[in-house]
Parts: structure tokens; sequence; C-alpha cells
């Protein structure tokens, strides 16, 4: 089942890819439909883990995904590997207008916010409300802190991907075509930490308010590079 001809970054779409977007968006019709079935299967069937990842040389402009070593691994990873994968699903059926994008910027001087009165305190992590992690049936309940987390979305409405969790709300709850600056944002951050004052940084500061600091990087999202090449060694 493909919907058009295949999009960014899976133009020309791999093999690979296709066996498992035409087998997990099977029988849908159209761009929506495809995008939530393919978000509950790699959500059932992927691993979420918080240790290596399949991404290099990451800005907040893009990266560069070992597509190839992340399928024959297993399909684990940490949460870009999760949105990329995400995307070149999409993408592979020809679904258009979708892009990854994280939380926060990854750049730490990109992190800085005047917290009250000119003094400026240092973003460090946000804590999340209870998640349950991918593989759905199997995965770990918890709270998170993260210094960025990264999705699928669409540029244009604003409507976000994430097959990485569930939330929990009268049951747990896929993060499919949910407005990111609203429902998505709402339902994922719990706090944010930050330590001040610069330069030493010897206090604290939590916000219990999603909307404190929620500054989705880059500003459309980006298009990450895909590589069948193998990883370079760790250093």
């Amino acid at each position: 089942m493909v919907l058009d001809a295949p999009k960014a970054p899976m133009n020309p779409a791999w093999v690979s890819v296709l066996r498992y977007s035409c087998r997990w968006a099977a029988s849908t019709q159209n761009a929506l439909a495809a995008s939530t079935q393919l978000t509950e299967r790699l959500n059932l069937y992927g691993a979420f883990t918080r240790g290596f990842t399949f991404t290099e040389g990451s800005s907040d402009l893009g990266e560069t995904f070992y597509l190839r070593e992340f399928i024959e691994n297993g399909i684990k990873g940490q949460c870009s590997d999760f949105a990329d994968f995400l995307l070149c699903l999409m993408t592979s059926l020809g679904v258009a207008e979708r892009a990854v994008q994280r939380t926060h910027s990854i750049v730490v001087d990109n992190r800085r916010k005047e917290l009250s009165g000119g003094v400026y305190g240092l973003f460090v992590q946000f804590g999340t409300n209870l998640l349950r992690v991918a593989p759905y049936s199997f995965g770990g309940e918890g709270y998170f802190e993260w210094t960025f987390h990264q999705f699928c979305l669409n540029p244009t409405t604003q409507r976000v991907w994430d097959a990485a969790f569930r939330f929990w709300g009268s049951g747990y709850v896929l993060p499919d075509n949910m407005l990111r600056d609203q429902e998505y944002r709402d339902r994922l951050v719990r706090y944010y930490l930050f330590v001040y004052p610069e330069p030493d940084y010897s206090y604290t500061l939590y916000k219990f308010d999603p909307a404190y600091y929620w500054v989705p990087t880059p500003d459309a999202g980006f298009i990450p590079s895909v590589t069948a090449s193998d990883m370079p060694p760790t250093p």
C-alpha cells in the first residue's frame, strides 16, 4: 500500500523500510490513517531504550540517522531513533509534510533563559508526567527526566505523532495527531529544572508550568540524513 511517490528522506524509498511500512499500514486509505497505524505499530513492536542511539552529528538543524543499523538491531533505540524511523515509515508511503523536531535545543548556549530581574538560568532538563514506554505490551512505566525529546510532526498543522511512549490518562493514550503546543505539551511536561545564577549555578529552580519553557527546535523541524553505512566506532 503506497499513497504517493516517496518523500524525503525516503526518495527513493528503501525496500527494507517499505517491508515495514506497507505491512504496518495495510488497509489504510489516506495519509492520516497511515500515520496513525504506523505510529501504533512502532509503539507495539519497537523498543524504547535510554542508552545507545543510531544518530550522529546532531545539531539544532539536523542529524545523520544510521537507518540500516537501527533496523538490524531490532528496532530499538532512543527518542531520536524512533522519531527518525517513524518519519521514514511515513515518507516511504508518500505521506507529505512530515519532519522531526525536538522539545528543546541540544546546544547548551541556546538553553539560557531570564528567570526574573535580569537573573539568567540554564535549562537542565524537564520532568515528564507518567509514561509507558514502547513496546506497549512490555515497556516500563515511569516518570522521566530528559534534556530534550524528539518526535515526528506536520510542521504546517503542528500536529505530533510519537511512537516512543503512551501518556497515562483514562488508560494509556498514544500521541497520535495531537496538537503540539496544547495537548501533547501539556500531557508530556510536568516541570522544568533550571540552575542559576550565572556563572556559579549554585541554586535550582523548578517550574511546574508546561508552557514556561517549551521551545520546539528548529521552528519548522528538520529532515535527517539517512545512511546505510556502518556507524563509526565509539571513541
